[in-house]
């Protein structure tokens, strides 16, 4: 049985901070879900596809115990960027290439060679994910702001009861403190 209190319910505070949560955590969710497509989208500027020339002979692909492929082979490889400047470094290479073989990498603003940019795909699923993390966190924490307030709130329920049962206790009971 609830014990009703003139404020409208025994549970009002509980109900009040939960709808606040839950109206704050879409509003993060949305704001990291967007930010994270929107970086991700950004990608595509700031990485460019150079043609690089292999200065050495690439080797065979490297097999690691255990793995379920084997690991594409390096090759030390010259490029230029955008900006004219000449880099040289170890890029993906097909196995067993020549020497002055050209290869296609990507590159960052620096020049040095990265990922290729996200597609859109990419993007949506790194949002997506990026949600996921934060909305499990963001329940966990609102699962806590609901326990937290529960207590509180039965607390102070518990005292009014007590507080009014001290006031009626002498009259039911025929004892006087």
């Amino acid at each position: 049985m609830a014990i009703e209190q003139p404020d409208g319910g025994p549970y009002r505070l509980t109900a009040a901070v939960l709808s606040a949560a839950v109206l704050a955590a879409g509003i993060v969710l949305t704001i990291i879900g967007t930010a994270t497509y929107t970086a991700a989208r950004a990608e595509k500027s700031s990485r460019h596809q150079v043609t690089a020339h292999l200065v050495q002979d690439s080797g065979p692909p490297l097999i690691v115990p255990g793995a379920p492929v084997a690991v594409p082979p390096h090759g030390f490889a010259q490029w230029t960027a955008p900006d004219g400047a000449r880099h040289t470094g170890l890029v993906r290479a097909e196995p067993y290439q020549k020497a002055g073989t050209a290869v296609s990498i990507w590159i960052n603003t620096a020049g040095e060679p990265t990922e290729p940019p996200a597609t859109a795909d990419g993007a949506a699923t790194r949002a997506v994910l990026a949600v996921a993390v934060a909305g499990s966190g963001l329940a966990a924490v609102i699962a806590l702001v609901a326990q937290l307030t529960t207590a509180a709130d039965r607390r102070r329920r518990y005292t009014t009861i007590d507080r009014e049962w001290a006031h009626v206790e002498p009259e039911w009971t025929g004892r006087r403190s």
